[in-house]
């Protein structure tokens, strides 16, 4: 990962710190766990609320034991330095922020790949055979929703030519959101089926979120439907 500084970070955010605005990171993540894989890093932790478990509950903790920043949406009850916190409105709004700003830092193509099923294995295909001439970034396993796919385009470096990314949903809007984050300049929809349909109810339904990938994709995006 490229190093960000908190004036960066606060500015692609709409966020507000005491923090230095020089100070650096070079790490980002959601999974407190995470926090003591990554020690020798610079970390910027996203305090998530989860369907089981509040991110802010391990904010001291993770602060303790080597993370830099907390991007918080309320103030942690826990005791905390207040200066290596950062609020905003939502924290999972703002990881996708921060994700379309860092992504906007590398002028490469963008290619999107979103379906029913088989888009895991496209992706891996389509980055196979361009990396037999490209130093391509993949999206690593099935990291392709709103959390998952900033996490990973944080893996970026100024090495990588082609960014081949994996877009999930299983509820409406989920699409529009990562297409308006990726801004591809390839989009492709892998096939249509019945997936998800405890959420996205139909067959239509499913083709109406997966077709916001052409729909929120540029004018002059090549889009593929298989």
């Amino acid at each position: 990962m490229k190093k960000l500084n908190i004036k960066q970070i606060i500015t692609a955010m709409n966020a507000t710190t005491t923090a230095p605005e020089n100070a650096e990171i070079d790490c980002v993540i959601h999974d407190s766990r995470e926090c003591e894989l990554h020690f020798n890093k610079k970390i910027l932790y996203f305090a998530i609320h989860g369907e089981h478990v509040d991110g802010h509950d391990f904010v001291q903790n993770v602060l303790s034991i080597g993370a830099s920043f907390a991007v918080v949406d309320h103030m942690p009850q826990s005791e905390v330095d207040t200066q290596k916190l950062i609020f905003v409105e939502d924290t999972v709004k703002a990881l996708d922020a921060l994700g379309k700003y860092y992504l906007k830092q590398f002028d490469i193509p963008k290619i999107a790949i979103t379906g029913s099923v088989g888009k895991t294995i496209t992706k891996e295909f389509v980055a196979n055979v361009l990396s037999q001439k490209y130093c391509v970034h993949r999206s690593e396993g099935n990291l392709n929703t709103i959390i998952g796919l900033p996490i990973t385009i944080f893996d970026l470096d100024d090495t990588h030519e082609i960014a081949v990314l994996e877009l999930g949903t299983n509820h409406f809007g989920e699409i529009k959101a990562l297409t308006k984050m990726v801004e591809p300049d390839i989009a492709v929809i892998t096939n249509i089926g019945e997936s998800h349909l405890e959420f996205l109810e139909s067959l239509e339904g499913v083709f109406r979120e997966k077709n916001e990938i052409f729909k929120y994709s540029a004018k002059e995006t090549f889009k593929i439907f298989n």
